[in-house]
């Protein structure tokens, strides 16, 4: 590994909850993932790749839970470029796993702010609740939604 990541993985170190030697082995396994993709020239970690790193760190989760995993992509998207990058996943992944209260609260929010505008409105909401219970239900839940608001 070069010095330049091995100082980015350091610097990861001190502002996340992860040691440094987490972190290379966070970017050795995505740097496997990708290159096995035809499109791994790109530095960015798409939504499939991101899948299939949280599912590998976080056992628990299942193909049931690729709706939320989409939520949670968006919400580790900080500047919303619709996509993220290694220093995005290693911060969100971070407070997702080993996160105080506070930080979780604040990935919570971001979970449901469904257009990024720092606030939760009723739309922002009702989108997230409908995309969620698809998940669990086939059945059309909207009307059952809308009329608990």
């Amino acid at each position: 590994m070069g010095q330049t990541k091995s100082k980015e993985n350091r610097a990861l170190a001190r502002k996340t909850h992860f040691s440094s030697k987490e972190i290379r082995h966070l970017r050795h396994n995505l740097e496997a993932s990708t290159s096995k993709r035809p499109d791994h020239s790109s530095t960015s970690i798409t939504e499939d790749v991101f899948r299939e790193a949280v599912k590998k760190y976080v056992p628990s989760m299942s193909s049931n839970d690729d709706v939320f995993l989409r939520r949670l992509y968006a919400a580790f998207d900080v500047n919303n470029s619709n996509s993220i990058d290694f220093e995005e996943f290693v911060d969100g992944l971070s407070v997702f796993m080993k996160g105080t209260p506070d930080e979780k609260l604040a990935l919570s929010f971001k979970l449901y702010d469904a257009d990024h505008d720092g606030y939760l409105t009723q739309p922002d909401l009702e989108r997230v609740m409908l995309q969620l219970s698809h998940t669990f239900s086939e059945e059309d839940q909207t009307s059952e939604i809308k009329d608990a608001g």
